[in-house]
């Protein structure tokens, strides 16, 4: 369903003025000699890539191989020459070959190292991000090498909202040190290579729903921004007549920062301000009101503030798909996964877009949390809301999303997400030979559907009455494991799978079933394939189609079985390879209405779904 309605009331028309972004413009580069953990002959870094390639529609002539260290840094005595010789290079090569001025943003896959230190700075660790949106200027060689030379940011807006505010980029109006081009690099490098490509599917689910609704009357994709604080309450008029106080002090910077939930009020979202000493998730933190904790901060869609210096709270924050964050601190994002690290642990746990610093970057050096908010909603796309907020360039910021991602593009039109997820995929796995643990595999597939991630509750029993659930997660994810422990043996559970999505549209799977028999003589599970029925005719009547997906190529049998045990039906009993596969099963004139059991048997495993036929 779509609404009439154009986001435009507090929208820079001049400076942002197109909807989306040219994919041609876009270089994505992996790393070649990355792992094959999925075995299907190419590095799981070149998989990401081509992941987001085809989600963004970039030509295939736009992406670049790499081969790099196995760590996530370049150290400068070992691997600097490395990082020229077979990164930079062939970059410039690239980007050569491509036209110099025709790329505006660079994607480095996760596998890429996403740090390096420089041969005179010490301990001193650079992102590698912030010297490849320089790479002109950044020397040939270890000897004239440039890395850790910090410079001014072109894109910088110091005062945003005074005046006239820098726009889009282009590389005419950019240029950096010596007049040479410089490029927007973000990296996508979630904890795993599934978190990395989830990043990409977030981002599309908010360009298509995002939309301001405070209210809540209005059935848009309207989640809540944040703001954290520290020194107390600021008159917003003074605020704003006195604005930009500047990062030269943290009580200056305080200032500013508040400036960010004006910007998310504006824009007709719903704003949460905490402005006390605490920081959101401690049991003395207090929203503006000053009567609503602040232990928790659910559905999180923006947040900007400090100073959540070497912590996360877990269970504080619920990050809906689409989310951007950045907290101010000494180590606001050190790396892929640190407990100690904000930025790090908001990216596991569901966050789409993050900047911070690997390293300490000095006050004035940080990404400035009010101008992040700033450009998101002035229509930016994630790599100029982010350049546009950095104060330096070749410094400490290290910018995880897709650069592509423009939450509130101007004039967008919002759409409601009345759609129910498409029905799930789900593979079993026992964990060696335990057969009192069952791991499910849950996931979904959005490809040519309307972009969607979910949560997942399984209920499952003895009998089709459950009694026992798992109830949903927190993150919304494309893939979800759940671990079913405590199993009886040699039993067989009657389970259902209930996916639900941002906005509540839920889709639950039919009655099936799983056996925990033990089978000798083999050895290892691994994985089991599923059988899904939700798309097919069930009731049926003569006839049905049995869907099923093997993650590993192996012996199949198929059955269909009376409720005694009695087999009707042999559908399959070959060997498979991995895939999707649908078979036909047409009911014979002398099979009576009723309740049918299907079985599909690979390896060790069995796996069973109900069939109706109504004659």
């Amino acid at each position: 369903m779509i609404k009439c309605l154009i986001l435009s009331a507090c929208l820079a028309v001049a400076a942002f003025p197109q909807a989306y972004d040219d994919p041609s413009r876009v270089l994505v580069i992996y790393r070649t000699n990355q792992s094959d953990a999925d075995g299907n002959g190419q590095s799981d870094s070149k998989d990401l890539a081509e992941y987001y390639q085809a989600k963004r529609g970039i030509p295939a002539a736009n992406l670049l191989g790499v081969s790099t260290p196995a760590e996530e840094m370049y150290h400068p005595a070992s691997t600097l020459n490395n990082f020229y010789a077979n990164f930079v290079t062939p970059l410039r090569n690239k980007l050569t070959e491509l036209g110099e001025t025709e790329i505006n943003f660079i994607v480095l896959c996760k596998g890429i190292p996403y740090r390096m230190a420089s041969k005179s700075s010490g301990s001193a660790v650079y992102p590698v991000g912030q010297q490849i949106a320089a790479i002109w200027a950044i020397g040939n060689d270890s000897a004239s090498s440039t890395i850790g030379s910090v410079g001014s940011n072109p894109m910088y807006e110091s005062s945003p909202g005074v005046g006239s505010d820098k726009g889009a980029f282009n590389h005419d109006t950019y240029k950096i040190y010596n007049g040479t081009n410089m490029y927007l690099v973000t990296h996508l490098n979630g904890s795993s290579f599934q978190n990395s490509k989830e990043l990409v599917d977030r981002a599309l689910y908010a360009e298509k729903y995002l939309y301001p609704d405070s209210s809540g009357t209005l059935g848009y994709y309207s989640p809540v921004g944040y703001v954290d604080t520290r020194y107390g309450y600021y008159n917003p008029d003074s605020l704003l007549a006195h604005y930009p106080v500047g990062y030269g002090s943290y009580g200056t910077a305080d200032k500013d920062m508040s400036m960010g939930k004006r910007y998310i009020e504006q824009a007709g979202f719903k704003c949460r301000w905490e402005y006390s000493g605490s920081e959101i998730g401690e049991s003395a933190a207090l929203f503006q009101d000053g009567a609503t904790s602040a232990l928790t901060a659910p559905n999180a869609i923006f947040y900007g503030g400090w100073y959540n210096f070497m912590q996360y709270r877990t269970n504080t924050w619920t990050w809906m798909p689409g989310a951007l964050a950045c907290d101010l601190n000494s180590n606001s994002f050190s790396s892929t996964y640190s407990v100690y690290s904000f930025g790090s642990m908001a990216m596991v746990e569901g966050a789409t877009a993050v900047s911070g610093v690997i390293d300490e970057p000095y006050l004035n050096g940080h990404t400035q949390p009010e101008k992040f908010l700033y450009y998101i909603m002035q229509g930016a796309n994630y790599a100029e809301i982010a350049y546009h907020s950095d104060p330096r360039l070749g410094w400490k910021t290290w910018n995880v999303g897709d650069p592509l991602y423009r939450p509130l593009a101007v004039d967008k039109t919002p759409v409601v997400d009345d759609v129910p997820p498409p029905a799930p995929a789900i593979a079993e796995a026992v964990p060696g030979d335990d057969f009192s643990t069952r791991n499910f595999i849950i996931s979904i597939n959005t490809n040519g559907l309307d972009p969607d991630l979910v949560l997942v509750k399984l209920e499952y029993g003895e009998t089709d009455a459950y009694g026992t659930t798992v109830d949903y997660s927190r993150f919304y994810r494309m893939k979800h494991t759940i671990a079913l422990t405590g199993l009886t043996t040699d039993m067989t559970y009657h389970y259902r799978v209930t996916l639900k999505d941002p906005m509540g549209n839920e889709t639950a799977t039919e009655d099936l079933m799983f056996t925990t028999s033990p089978v000798s003589g083999e050895s290892g599970v691994e994985s089991l394939a599923a059988v899904s029925l939700s798309v097919f005719p069930n009731p049926f009547n003569p006839s049905t189609t049995i869907r099923f997906y093997l993650p590993i190529s192996g012996k199949v049998t198929l059955d269909v079985c009376a409720v005694s045990g009695k087999r009707v039906a042999r559908l399959l009993d070959e060997e498979r390879k991995s895939g999707v596969y649908e078979v036909s099963f047409a009911a014979g004139a002398n099979l009576p209405s009723g309740i049918y059991i299907c079985h599909l048997k690979t390896g060790r495993l069995s796996r069973s779904v109900k069939l109706m036929l109504t004659r």
